[in-house]
């Protein structure tokens, strides 16, 4: 039985008409930021994530907090977003968050590269699953046109837009970080409460038993 399902991300950047200042996210501004500098053997890194969603602002502060060290040097700010000058493109992840990048190339593993700004969608679900569970993902992303769909595939399961079917589930799991936000559906008699809710804890989820 498969309990994981691997979800990397990529999306096809593109222009929009509406105006706006050169290398903007469109949409409304950001909560908070995490401005990211590192001194490393290849060159110096800076680069910098905008939070967009309001209830994610405590798990990025913490993220962020936990990078400082010795050469690496992040700053945290409420109700601020990422400086606007310097900006060679970035990444966009499924849940909107984005990573700009100033100095050096933006790590988008989970996202995908833009080259001037990204054009956030309206969050729609993704689901990937077999017989014993299924994995949505809620994301501003067309992950059909990712790899997410080949990554499914290839470990026996179905992709597909939409929700899980809710038929038979036994138990669901809410689980987030700081790119994406799911729900794992677990079905019986394949999966047991008790089997579900192990896997639910393995993932730092939240779990709740359906009757």
């Amino acid at each position: 039985m498969r309990l994981a399902l691997a979800i990397v991300v990529a999306l096809c950047a593109c222009k929009t008409k509406e105006k706006r200042a050169p290398n903007t996210a469109s949409g409304p501004p950001a909560v908070a930021s995490c401005d990211y500098r590192s001194e490393v053997l290849d060159g110096n890194r800076h680069s910098c994530v905008e939070i967009f969603d309001d209830n994610a602002v405590d798990q990025h502060e913490k993220w962020c907090n936990e990078m400082s060290g010795p050469r690496d040097h992040p700053t945290f700010a409420r109700g601020k977003g990422c400086p606007p000058d310097g900006r060679h493109g970035g990444c966009l992840f499924p849940n909107g968050t984005v990573n700009w990048a100033y100095e050096g190339k933006a790590t988008c593993i989970g996202g995908l590269e833009f080259k001037d700004a990204p054009v956030i969608m309206t969050a729609a679900p993704y689901r990937c699953g077999n017989d014993h569970l299924c994995f949505e993902t809620m994301s501003v992303i067309d992950l059909g046109k990712t790899v997410d769909k080949k990554n499914c595939e290839t470990m026996g399961n179905t992709f597909a837009a939409g929700s899980c079917a809710t038929d038979q589930v036994v138990g669901q799991c809410a689980s987030r970080d700081r790119s994406r936000d799911t729900t794992w559906l677990y079905y019986g008699p394949a999966m047991t409460l008790e089997q579900a809710q192990t896997h639910c804890e393995q993932l730092h989820g939240t779990f709740t038993p359906k009757s």
